[in-house]
């Protein structure tokens, strides 16, 4: 036979090279992205963060059933959120707040709760888009509420809950400095004995804050360890002396203290 019909026929008789169905590929791409990608996320810090509910006093049982029976009142309203904010329970608080948000004017203290909640919302949020819904919602709410703060100097409880959110989040942007600032500005009030005695709600707070700033800077501010380390511990004093700690910030308060003393 001819070499040429039998290289012809070998070819002939040769299977065709598969072809990889390209749409097969851009799914294992995407697939892989999208577990990777959002796998770092979450060793990043984008995992949902979990706020276990703070249980109520009697006292603080008492006073959701009268707030609930006046739900509808702004001030009530704004009173009953904040009860549901500072014991974790989100979604009740983000329902609750709508009556002092509907009152016109929007009073600070509501406004500034609101962007509370909303923080809290985006920290315990579900974000499979590399973090990135999770990080936007939380600078909006940050925006908001160091705007609340820079206008209303002289509102504590603005101020506190402005301060507990740059807190909560030091290390994105410029936030534990503006933290410090907050505390620079309301040191006075949030170390006065007699408030401490009157609002121990609103101290307590905003000391658990100023130990998380301090912290925050001791462990990445070599230079003034040291000293930031004392003024944690000082805060961390600050709030255990309180005539009544809130209870709802025991978790908060320990964990604080326990990174204390790793640093120690």
């Amino acid at each position: 036979m001819p070499e040429e019909t039998i290289l012809e026929q070998t070819n002939l008789a040769a299977p065709p090279k598969k072809r990889r169905k390209p749409l097969l590929m851009v799914v294992k791409v995407t697939l892989s992205t999208f577990v990777i990608g959002n796998t770092v996320a979450w060793l990043s810090g984008a995992q949902p963060i979990d706020f276990p509910q703070a249980p109520y006093s009697k006292t603080e049982e008492q006073a959701l059933a009268g707030l609930r029976a006046n739900a509808a009142d702004p001030e009530s309203a704004d009173a009953l959120a904040m009860l549901y904010y500072t014991h974790n329970e989100l979604d009740a608080a983000a329902q609750a707040i709508g009556p002092a948000l509907a009152a016109q004017p929007v009073s600070p203290s509501a406004a500034a709760l609101d962007q509370g909640i909303r923080l809290k919302q985006s920290g315990a949020m579900l974000d499979l888009a590399f973090g990135q819904i999770k990080l936007h919602r939380l600078r909006q709410a940050l925006a908001e509420l160091w705007r609340l703060a820079e206008a209303n100097p002289a509102a504590l409880d603005v101020q506190v809950l402005a301060l507990a959110g740059f807190a909560s989040v030091p290390g994105i942007d410029d936030n534990a400095d503006r933290a410090l600032k907050l505390i620079e500005r309301n040191k006075s009030q949030l170390t006065e004995a007699s408030l401490g005695h009157s609002a121990p709600d609103l101290i307590g707070p905003g000391q658990i804050a100023m130990a998380r700033t301090f912290l925050y800077f001791a462990e990445n501010d070599s230079a003034r360890s040291a000293e930031w380390k004392q003024r944690a511990a000082a805060a961390l004093a600050a709030f255990q002396a309180l005539p009544q700690p809130p209870a709802w910030l025991d978790a908060d308060f320990r964990e604080a203290a326990g990174r204390l003393k790793e640093l120690s």
